[in-house]
């Protein structure tokens, strides 16, 4: 089942720049709905390809994926945020974590009578949280999107519900579970620093029947901007990690192929515009994670996530 963002930006991706130009200005200029502008990454080059190599890498350890639904006008939210740290440092850093922060949530409007503020609002987020069933209460919180045992579904309020999920995932201590798919990403930001080519290996260690996803995402750590805490101040000085800049694939992956055979190598090559006098390159990493299909009614469970520093 593909939605209706994946197959727009399939089709986007095979038309004429120009005409891409023409399509985005009548598109943004003609709605009337405000929200913040979604940044379509993957119009920049690409390319892909895929072979078969004798020379097995080691499987690499699971890195689980924390995805963090969260507001800048969410009390609860700092809390969360320091749970999600604590819980990733308590398994050598074993889970990474995605914040994102959903739009048409009153939770999530940025303070625009503050000065410093940004709008970390994404429609991506808001799709995401429509697939996996959540309420509108924030944080909402979900681990490798797979589903809660205990709580009978996939995102709950709280990090610590899925401490001992994580523990199941990427294994305890001297028992570490690995990934049947490694992945493995070269970052090369171009001298004048407005554009970074990211190379992305997938590498199958053990054979994948499903049909794989791909889904890389431009985070960044260490943002300053007002985040209400759980006294009903705001703080003004509020230090953000971890915050979602853009998705580079599509909202819900790229397909790469099905049935990975050991020695599968899938190479995705990306060449992306960033934007230093709006970030700071050297808190700025790609997130890259493969995945099932997502799907509202069937598993779309991440197998294995990976980050790297563009600078």
């Amino acid at each position: 089942m593909k939605f209706s963002n994946q197959i727009f930006l399939e089709k986007i991706n095979f038309m004429p720049r120009k005409l891409i130009y023409i399509f985005l200005f009548v598109s943004i200029f003609s709605s009337c709905r405000e929200e913040p502008p979604l940044i379509y990454f993957n119009l920049f080059s690409g390319s892909d390809s895929t072979y078969i190599t004798n020379n097995i890498p080691k499987a690499q350890n699971r890195n689980s994926l924390m995805e963090d639904y969260t507001g800048v006008r969410c009390a609860n939210c700092p809390d969360a945020h320091d749970a999600a740290k604590n819980l990733a440092n308590s398994h050598n850093g074993r889970m990474n974590i995605l914040s994102m922060h959903p739009t048409d949530n009153l939770l999530t409007k940025p303070y625009t009578t503050i000065a410093g503020n940004e709008d970390f609002r994404m429609v991506q987020a808001r799709d995401l949280l429509g697939v996996f069933g959540s309420d509108r209460n924030l944080p909402s919180i979900g681990l490798d999107r797979i589903v809660n045992s205990s709580k009978k579904k996939f995102l709950t309020n709280s990090v610590g519900d899925w401490s001992s999920v994580l523990d199941a995932q990427v294994g305890l201590a001297n028992s570490e579970k690995t990934t049947p798919l490694n992945i493995d990403i070269v970052n090369e930001l171009k001298p004048s620093n407005d554009s970074l080519k990211i190379t992305c290996f997938i590498t199958a260690t053990s054979n994948v029947s499903d049909s794989v996803y791909l889904t890389l995402v431009m985070l960044e750590d260490s943002i300053t901007n007002p985040q209400e805490n759980s006294l009903g101040d705001v703080d003004t000085f509020y230090r953000h990690n971890n915050v979602a800049r853009g998705f580079i694939t599509s909202t819900y992956g790229t397909y790469l192929k099905t049935n990975f055979i050991v020695g599968r190598v899938y190479r995705k090559q990306i060449t992306i515009p960033v934007y230093p006098n709006n970030w700071k390159l050297n808190n700025c990493k790609i997130l890259a994670f493969v995945h099932r299909a997502v799907n509202t009614n069937s598993n779309s469970e991440i197998w294995h996530s990976v980050t790297k520093k563009v600078k």
